[in-house]
């Protein structure tokens, strides 16, 4: 299962940007690994985080567009695999939304610590699929839930070891569609992340990481207009409605 399979994971690349036990790095940082993810339900980033301490989730409510949460109260970068996710420049807080069954474990990086970036609330990386496993490993997972969720992902790894070489593959899809929880809200997603490993020697290593997600969200936002929540009128007859179908 790998290093980072366990619910109390022992080591953390964000502090030193290499595998380093959290014992002897001096620095805050918390480890949520994709068994935690599993055994919690997480469905998004935001659940994923939930125990995680020094977060502020739900920040905006539920939503289907994008995973809103603040480290020590401040907004805070986010990476994959080490590089920097893009920001939506016109509101300063969409980012986008990446899928947690893809995600090998995610790590939050508080304080001062986070110097290595700029900003000195924290930052957060979350990290994908490294490598595929020696041993194959292959997972079939379909669900159905609240809201007219159905959603069905796979997991499968293996290698190929040659003379002098081995190559190691590893392979996660999904695809969902829900509903939210207020009316007129729709989510349809697409999302894979194939990987290579070539191993020339047993010390030298070479990983090739892809991902592709394609996200459909019909309709629109889920939440209260600016005209709705000002005017008087307006609220009295929005009250009127129902929240839910």
């Amino acid at each position: 299962m790998g290093r980072w399979s366990a619910i109390s994971p022992t080591q953390s690349a964000s502090g030193t940007k290499t595998d380093t036990p959290l014992l002897t790095t001096p620095q805050s940082i918390s480890v949520v690994t994709k068994d935690q993810i599993a055994d919690q339900g997480a469905q998004n980033l935001v659940e994923a985080l939930r125990y995680t301490p020094g977060v502020t989730l739900d920040t905006f409510g539920a939503t289907t567009f994008f995973d809103s949460f603040k480290l020590r109260g401040f907004d805070a970068p986010r990476y994959l695999d080490g590089l920097r996710l893009p920001l939506d420049p016109g509101t300063q807080f969409a980012y986008p939304r990446i899928e947690t069954y893809g995600l090998e474990r995610l790590e939050v990086l508080r304080g001062p610590s986070s110097g290595l970036t700029d900003r000195r609330s924290g930052r957060t990386d979350q990290h994908g699929q490294q490598a595929a496993t020696a041993t194959p490993q292959h997972e079939i997972v379909g669900t159905f839930g609240s809201f007219d969720r159905f959603q069905g992902a796979f997991d499968t790894s293996g290698a190929d070891r040659q003379e002098r070489a081995s190559f190691s593959i590893a392979l996660s899809g999904l695809a969902r569609s829900t509903d939210g929880q207020q009316d007129f809200v729709h989510e349809n997603k697409v999302f894979i992340a194939p990987s290579l490993t070539w191993r020339p020697t047993t010390d030298t290593s070479f990983t090739f990481l892809s991902h592709y997600q394609n996200v459909d969200n019909k309709r629109m936002q889920q939440y209260v207009p600016g005209g709705v929540s000002l005017l008087a009128e307006s609220v009295r007859a929005c009250s009127l409605q129902p929240l839910h179908r």
